[in-house]
């Protein structure tokens, strides 16, 4: 079953200076302000990783920054997100650090669904997943998070997220690379 996207991600090298740059655009129809921005400091590491993506091998983490608001599209999650550390397949697609370019859409799944479950229903339509990470620490929660990047760049011009709400234990983790591996 497909999901709706909830999120839009942007990635830019400086995101307090694109937080600026999208106040300045503000209309008296859109107020923006920076008490509207969520900022957070994520570090994940490599669950899964398709190396013929340019992504760093399995156990490799990688950080970024982020700014998250609720207001500016109604409905929608908006995400700027600013590599600190490592590599992720959003920032490694061709296209380079340059600020307004779209990182890629997501979605969260259900909280008793299952990644693999998901990923596979995308690998079944012909989707190759490049890399799959969970957070080791999210400064703005307590929460972890794994998540999929699946390529849907020639549908939809940049990566799908599938971001799922329950951490994987270690023998989950390695299982499920176990599992997506066989595919690849």
């Amino acid at each position: 079953m497909l999901r709706p996207y909830e999120q839009i991600a942007i990635k830019t090298v400086d995101i307090n200076r694109r937080i600026k740059s999208i106040g300045n655009i503000a209309t008296a129809d859109i107020a923006i302000s920076d008490d509207k921005w969520i900022q957070d400091s994520v570090s994940a590491v490599n669950v899964f990783a398709d190396r013929t993506y340019g992504v760093s091998n399995v156990g490799q983490s990688f950080s970024v920054r982020l700014a998250f608001n609720y207001s500016l599209i109604p409905g929608r999650e908006l995400e700027l997100i600013q590599l600190v550390k490592g590599t992720s397949v959003q920032f490694i697609d061709g296209n380079g650090l340059n600020g307004n370019q779209l990182a890629h859409l997501g979605y969260h799944i259900p909280d008793d669904a299952s990644l693999f479950d998901e990923v596979s229903m995308w690998r079944a339509s012909g989707r190759k997943c490049a890399q799959i990470a969970q957070t080791t620490d999210h400064i703005g929660t307590s929460k972890r998070y794994q998540y999929a990047f699946i390529d849907t760049r020639n549908e939809i011009g940049t990566w799908t997220k599938i971001i799922s709400r329950r951490t994987m234990e270690l023998s989950e983790a390695m299982d499920l690379y176990g599992k997506l591996t066989k595919f690849s």
